[in-house]
């Protein structure tokens, strides 16, 4: 396997990440594709089911007697809708085997234009704490850009995903913690 370019950022892509394994590889016809996980889902419906009718109360109650605690509730809620809304939004991530190219973030990636898949932890903190680690795998390109796959907590899992994407791909895995 070649070693990555030296130069080869290792810095996250994408800031943040989830404590859960947002999304999943799924195999199609003819290729596989990112997929919210079912983690993802009950995260969603859970945020919209307090959030909405939360938002319905706290407008209402804004609308009859405008105060500081019936605002505070609409901005509750809709940050609860906000975040639910963000989990229902697609990760359009398709990998073509037929056509030997990758499709995201609506671009066209060609397989032979992949130099590897990049593998990196992201330590998560709160408050000067680190309280998980996020990892994030991305596409390296030949001229050294990186595109973001998806990031989450389940290495495990990401680094099986990296395994299939790369037979798919014919690129090699480059694992910050296995360099």
């Amino acid at each position: 396997m070649p070693a990555p370019d030296p130069d080869l950022d290792w810095t996250p892509l994408v800031r943040g990440g989830e404590n859960f394994s947002i999304h999943r590889l799924v195999p199609v016809d003819g290729g596989l594709v990112i997929r919210k996980g079912a983690e993802t889902w009950v995260r969603a419906a859970a945020c919209l089911v307090i959030g909405t009718p939360t938002l319905g109360v706290g407008l209402m109650a804004f609308r009859e007697r405008p105060s500081c605690s019936s605002a505070f509730t609409v901005v509750f809620a809709l940050l609860f809708v906000f975040v639910g809304v963000r989990y229902l939004l697609p990760k359009a991530v398709r990998f073509d085997e037929r056509r030997r190219l990758v499709r995201i973030a609506r671009r066209d990636v060609p397989f032979s234009t992949i130099a590897g898949l990049q593998l990196l932890p992201e330590a998560i903190s709160s408050t000067n704490r680190v309280t998980y680690t996020s990892w994030e795998l991305n596409l390296v390109l030949k001229d050294g850009s990186r595109l973001n796959v998806t990031d989450h907590a389940k290495v495990d899992q990401l680094r099986a995903e990296a395994a299939q994407l790369s037979r798919l791909i014919d690129c090699p895995v480059w694992d910050h913690d296995r360099r």
